[in-house]
């Protein structure tokens, strides 16, 4: 018997997995491949997984901003009930420092303003108010461990 299917996703990562389910809400008959044994094994399984706004591009942004509204509602977007709340969107927020290294996060920073995402903006000191268990003294510059300065 021959399988039929109007499209077939190469890839089950997020992006893979996420291109199969929009295909099938809208009625196709999909199919996932991939070289590994499971979705999601590849390096979509060495992802932090958060969901941030914070990208350097005004394209990161946007959709980032747009996928938010999503979140809000994970298990209605899913179509799924969630009684045991395992589809939960928590907005924990984010603490990014400002170094060199980011250039200070200025095209990050004006990339939010684009598009209206709110931000806080701290001095050091006034991080302990929202965050009083971080210890800014044990925060150094990036370096090799075995750098002598």
């Amino acid at each position: 018997m021959k399988n039929k299917y109007d499209a077939i996703v190469i890839g089950s990562g997020v992006i893979g997995c996420c291109i199969a389910f929009e295909l099938t809400k809208l009625g196709y008959k999909t199919l996932s491949v991939d070289k590994l044994a499971d979705a999601g094994m590849g390096s979509t399984s060495g992802s932090c997984a958060i969901i941030r706004f914070h990208y350097s591009t005004t394209e990161g942004v946007a959709l980032a901003r747009e996928g938010y509204f999503y979140w809000l509602d994970w298990p209605k977007y899913l179509e799924v009930r969630d009684p045991d709340g395992m589809a939960t969107y928590r907005n924990t927020g984010a603490l990014v420092f400002k170094t060199p290294i980011n250039k200070n996060l200025t095209r990050v920073k004006a990339a939010l303003d684009e598009f209206g995402v709110g931000y806080l903006d701290l001095q050091p000191e006034e991080i302990e108010r929202y965050l009083p268990n971080v210890d800014l003294a044990s925060y150094f510059p990036q370096k090799w461990v075995d750098d002598p300065q």
